[in-house]
């Protein structure tokens, strides 16, 4: 894992034009002027905090300014949706996949037509789960748009639907989990992989988790999760896990370098760092859902348990287990 994380760090740094030294369990990163280190600590703590430095300066299609003719319906949009009580999240998604389409497609908002968009959406290079959002974005956008009178027609009223491959579950398997146990040398980290292990939750949830949401008493602690979309739910943890989170002195269970709370993409980058091969943080999601599914065989618990708002989401992540298939196809011959 320290191998993993000191090469991601050197790569980070010199895009800064930085370079980073080791000595012992001390990492200095320095700056052009070569007079005192620009940051210095131990490994996890140099990395969390050039991530989250570099987060914070990164650019995206949100912050991209919108065509001038495009801004005051942007920004009457932006207050529709906070209205709205969107998350700030879907907010932000929204105005970003709206603005870029902006810049891209270069007319009015009234001028759009089908035929832009149909353009659009259906670029080549594009991955149907991005259309999709994409479809959904500007689909919103123009119902907005044509409730306030803003254009004279909805050329978005009618695209086509988008067809999304099936998806097979991928549970991490055990023993990939029990070695990223094992590589975990740093607390936080295998924190972070404990309780991917044994509740499933998103990355985003995680960095939101705070030691005070744990909740209940021994033998029957639970987690109370701020969800997706803002959606509230709350997941059973052992008694030693619930320990481990109570204990913790800080304000948030996976806190930065500044105070707050880490990124989600930093957290799955340290995660990462501890998992072998091409495994990720979701496919420990995918691994929980599975086990959980074969333990009780009751999709509505599992559903619960994830926080989706539907048991076909659900069914996607919960992997049917070969000897299971086997007697099903069995019990139908003759």
């Amino acid at each position: 894992m320290s191998a993993s994380l000191l090469r991601n760090l050197r790569a980070q740094a010199r895009r800064r034009g930085w370079r980073v030294v080791k000595t012992g369990e001390l990492v200095d990163i320095w700056g052009s002027d070569e007079v005192i280190p620009v940051i210095s600590g131990g490994l996890p703590f140099v990395a969390d905090w050039l991530a989250a430095r570099m987060e914070r300066q990164q650019s995206g299609p949100a912050s991209l300014a919108a065509p001038e003719q495009w801004r005051p319906l942007l920004d009457c949009y932006r207050d529709e949706l906070k209205a709205a009580h969107r998350t700030p999240q879907t907010i932000a998604t929204r105005l970003s996949h709206v603005t870029t389409f902006a810049r891209w497609v270069n007319v009015a908002p009234a001028d759009v037509t089908r035929t832009h968009l149909i353009e659009y959406i259906g670029r080549p290079d594009r991955a149907a789960t991005t259309a999709h959002g994409i479809r959904a974005s500007l689909r919103d956008f123009y119902a907005f748009a044509i409730a306030r009178d803003a254009c004279p027609c909805d050329p978005a009223s009618d695209l086509p639907a988008i067809r999304q491959a099936r998806s097979r579950p991928r549970p991490c398997p055990d023993d990939v989990a029990r070695i990223a146990l094992t590589r975990a040398t740093d607390k936080r980290v295998r924190l972070a992989v404990r309780v991917l292990i044994e509740t499933g939750l998103r990355r985003a949830e995680m960095t939101r988790l705070r030691p005070a949401d744990v909740i209940g008493s021994a033998g029957g602690w639970a987690l109370h999760v701020s969800g997706k979309g803002g959606d509230e739910r709350i997941v059973p943890i052992s008694d030693e896990l619930a320990g481990e989170l109570r204990d913790l002195p800080s304000e948030f269970v996976f806190e930065s370098a500044r105070g707050g709370p880490v990124t989600p993409r930093h957290l799955g980058r340290l995660v990462g760092a501890v998992l072998p091969d091409a495994w990720t943080t979701h496919t420990l999601r995918h691994r929980f859902a599975t086990q959980a599914y074969r333990a009780t065989s009751d999709l509505r618990a599992v559903q619960e348990l994830l926080g989706h708002s539907s048991p076909t989401t659900t069914a996607i992540y919960t992997a049917v287990a070969d000897d299971a298939m086997r007697r099903a196809a069995a019990a139908a011959a003759l």
